[in-house]
């Protein structure tokens, strides 16, 4: 009797599952969205005709002195002056004037915001919003000379209802996202798990092997079943204690079967996605600073020897030279102590940094517990990642990683985009406390998660099958795709993303919500695509395809900020860089492993590599930012990416012919 595998479909599920929520989520927001505008119109227009009475009343009593005093109306000194100062006050009125009796504009200021093309939008014509324009008379005496006038644009309300409906856009993002990881957690807990325990236990009752019981759960058909083939082992554990040892040792050998000497024990199982609900609130919460990190370092106290462009790529350099320093002995203490144990070692200090983050008042203290995150950061993420490629067993490389880093990036996608909103709605303090207590939570959900055995420490675990036994081989095609793929990515997305994105788009105006949904996209195109590009890779040679492929579009996306300028050609470059890089992510740490004989002691030169091509890259690149514009800057980075293709081309295609291969 041969017992099938699960046929439980996790991504067809995942898909289904996502599209059900995006519809759901896309339909409430639009709905809800939609009356919230019109609601708020309605609300607002008459709050808005009244401040605008209050704003003229106010500048008219000031012009009233000056003619209750015998200085004539277009005699005033200063009265631009004054209504400037008047403007500046209130940023929602678009202009205000003052003109004679016989319509004569004797004075006029204009506001700049926020009638920009930036903040135009489709809101307005869809919903009508009205202008308020409200004029009030000027009197020397009993005798009119004159009127103010001040008018608010509907521009001003479709500035703020874009900001609003872009920031819960944002959150329905999020939460789908979260959404999706739960549903995810609680089918595979109440579904597929208990159905591989079950199947797994066939397996070793049909080969006549009862040294095993399963947690059978709640009620329902799987539980009677679990419950069921329980039953046998303690039946037949208990029979045999009954016995003598020589006479349970006669049993065994003649009926062929081995059977518990004392109570089965647990049969423990470990799954990928044991780590997908921990590792994406864990990500989220260390990530919830990568839209606003290089302006909050920037704008706080610094020594006067540290220039403005290195304090905002502090906190980053520290960041990758902490993990480029823990990365070599960050898989041994996984092995050592145990992916679970390290893990949740790891939560606490993280949680103390983030809030020490939020704090900080100086550059160098921003700095310094953004390195402490770092260090625990990296084990964290490097004992899922351990985790995640012990559980994916047999079922190839391809599994783990693609998992490991679908889930990470959704969380640095939500983090992000969930610190943008936070902190451009209530600060940046609040954010990094908000990152503080979902590592919290993340913490708590590992305690229940990761109780599998690619938990255990190395020495608590079975030998390895002959997959993992297989001896690494560091040989040119390894280096030549560390060297030339692996570090350069790195690189781009610690010198373009990171550093150059939210930089430039603070000098264009743009505040740290805005920011964040532009640093967004480039994981949005990982966390959709990855997976599909995945399926793509069979066999090496898909793998060296797309890895190739990924790095070409890459560098098209780097050079397309050389023909634009403005918000959108950033935008574009972001969206296509994350593109490129989603085709060859997954790829890229299967032919890694591949190469490392599928012992994850291999990508630990790799990680160093990676994060100290980017430590070079970052460092360089502020010192350059002092005296270079950044489109040279970006230009040389999508050139470093182009030699490192070819470098990985020459090196593959070398390995191949020294092989025979062709």
């Amino acid at each position: 009797m041969k017992m099938h595998g699960n046929n439980f479909n996790r991504e067809s599920f995942r898909i289904r599952v996502s599209a059900i929520l995006f519809a759901i989520i896309a339909v409430s927001v639009l709905m809800v969205g939609a009356g919230t505008i019109i609601t708020f119109d309605r609300a607002v227009e008459p709050e808005l005709s009244k401040r605008t009475r209050l704003i003229a009343s106010i500048a008219r009593e000031d012009i009233q002195r000056a003619l209750d005093i015998g200085i004539k109306l277009d005699e005033i000194v200063g009265l631009e002056r004054y209504l400037g100062e008047v403007l500046h006050k209130f940023d929602e009125v678009e202009h205000i004037a003052v003109s004679s009796v016989s319509g004569e504009i004797l004075a006029m200021v204009v506001g700049s915001s926020p009638s920009t093309s930036e903040d135009k939008s489709y809101l307005g014509e869809v919903f009508a919003f009205s202008e308020t324009l409200f004029k009030l008379p000027i009197l020397d005496g009993n005798k009119t000379v004159g009127d103010i006038t001040i008018k608010i644009s509907p521009l001003f309300i479709q500035s703020r209802i874009r900001s609003v409906f872009l920031d819960v856009t944002v959150i329905a993002l999020v939460a789908m996202l979260i959404a999706l990881e739960l549903v995810l957690a609680v089918a595979i807990a109440s579904v597929d798990k208990p159905l591989t325990r079950i199947y797994a236990l066939l397996e070793e009752q049909v080969s006549n092997r009862f040294l095993h019981t399963i947690d059978h759960g709640g009620g329902g058909t799987l539980s009677r079943l679990a419950e069921r083939l329980n039953d046998r082992a303690f039946d037949l554990a208990s029979r045999m204690r009954g016995l003598p040892a020589n006479a349970r040792s006669i049993v065994s050998d003649k009926l062929g079967t081995m059977i518990a000497d004392h109570a089965p024990h647990k049969l423990r199982l470990s799954d990928v996605a044991d780590i997908r609900l921990t590792l994406f609130l864990f990500s989220a919460a260390t990530e919830i600073s990568t839209s606003f990190l290089p302006i909050y370092a920037r704008d706080a106290a610094r020594p006067l020897w540290l220039s403005s462009e290195f304090a905002a790529a502090g906190p980053i350099l520290m960041y990758l030279i902490a993990l480029a320093a823990l990365s070599p002995f960050g898989g041994r203490l996984s092995r050592r102590f145990g992916a679970r144990n390290l893990f949740f070692a790891s939560v606490p200090p993280t949680i103390l940094a983030l809030i020490m983050m939020g704090w900080s008042d100086s550059v160098l203290e921003i700095t310094f517990w953004r390195g402490v995150m770092a260090l625990f950061y990296a084990t964290a993420t490097i004992a899922c990642q351990e985790f995640a490629v012990r559980a994916s067993g047999t079922n190839g490389n391809n599994t783990g990683i693609s998992a490991y880093i679908t889930v990470i990036f959704a969380g640095v996608l939500c983090g992000s985009a969930m610190g943008g909103v936070i902190s451009g709605r209530f600060g940046f303090e609040i954010a990094f406390f908000s990152g503080a207590f979902i590592a919290s939570v993340a913490g708590l959900t590992s305690v229940f998660a990761m109780r599998g055995r690619a938990g255990d420490p190395e020495r608590a675990l079975p030998l390895p099958d002959s997959r993992i036994q297989a001896t690494a081989s560091y040989g040119l095609s390894y280096w030549a795709l560390v060297i030339g793929v692996a570090a350069p990515m790195s690189a781009t997305v610690a010198i373009f993303i990171w550093y150059m994105t939210p930089l430039m788009l603070s000098e264009l105006g743009l505040s740290p919500a805005d920011i964040a949904r532009v640093v967004m996209l480039y994981y949005l195109c990982t966390v959709v695509l990855g997976p599909l590009f995945s399926h793509f890779a069979k066999t090496p040679k898909h793998m060296v395809i797309l890895v190739v492929c990924g790095a070409l579009i890459s560098v098209v996306g780097l050079y397309s900020m050389n023909f634009w300028q403005g918000v959108w050609p950033i935008v574009f470059s972001v969206t296509v860089l994350g593109l490129g890089h989603a085709v060859m992510r997954i790829p890229l740490y299967v032919l890694a492993l591949d190469a490392g004989g599928g012992q994850t002691s291999c990508l630990t030169p790799m990680r160093l590599v990676e994060r100290c091509g980017a430590v070079v890259g970052l460092a360089i690149s502020a010192l350059l930012l002092n005296n270079l514009d950044v489109e040279f800057i970006v230009r040389a980075l999508a050139a470093v990416v182009l030699v490192g293709i070819v470098l990985f081309i020459a090196g593959n295609g070398y390995e191949k012919v020294k092989r025979g291969e062709t």
